[in-house]
């Protein structure tokens, strides 16, 4: 387990990302370089789709009334689920080499942002702890508890075409 626990530091890293990168015309583009610090450049997968969560795995997080047992939840089968289906270098130290591994990522901080927001009093029992390693995060776990202070939001759902671009 990462000291402070691993949602906080996931949230950290995004918020770190989301800071370093270039933004144009109003986007941020973040360019991903095969090999840029992990592996040869090359990702291996071997996928294997009946190690995906099921939809269930995933309603069910809500249900949890404590950060610690939605922590437990949604690292087991939601997580760790994905990292096993997609296989190869996703179930390594070398996982995050891996574009998939970015994606998945922020799905999971998606539904922590979720949970969140349907448990808004409750927070992890640990808000003073430092994330460690302290070069990398060093942050409070408290401080990374709201992601629109941290510069960002998740869209809460999808609209029909026609609403979304106001057709009739």
């Amino acid at each position: 387990m990462v000291p402070g626990g691993w949602l906080p530091c996931l949230r950290s890293v995004i918020r770190s990302l989301l800071s370093s990168l270039a933004c144009r015309e109003g986007t941020q583009d973040l360019a991903y370089r095969a090999g840029s610090g992990f592996g040869e450049g090359q990702v291996t997968r071997d996928w294997d789709a009946s190690l995906l969560p099921h939809k269930s795995d995933v309603t069910a997080l809500n249900g949890f009334a404590t950060f610690t047992a939605f922590q437990a939840a949604i690292e087991g089968a939601v997580h760790a689920g994905v990292h096993n289906a997609v296989g190869g270098d996703m179930e390594t130290g070398s996982s995050p080499s891996d574009p998939l591994f970015w994606l998945h990522h922020a799905n999971i901080d998606r539904l922590w942002a979720k949970w969140q927001k349907q448990h808004p009093s409750v927070k992890p029992p640990n808000m003073t702890e430092t994330l460690r390693p302290t070069p990398l995060f060093g942050v409070k776990v408290a401080a990374v508890q709201n992601i629109t202070k941290l510069g960002y939001k998740y869209a809460s759902a999808y609209r029909a075409d026609s609403e979304r671009y106001n057709m009739s």
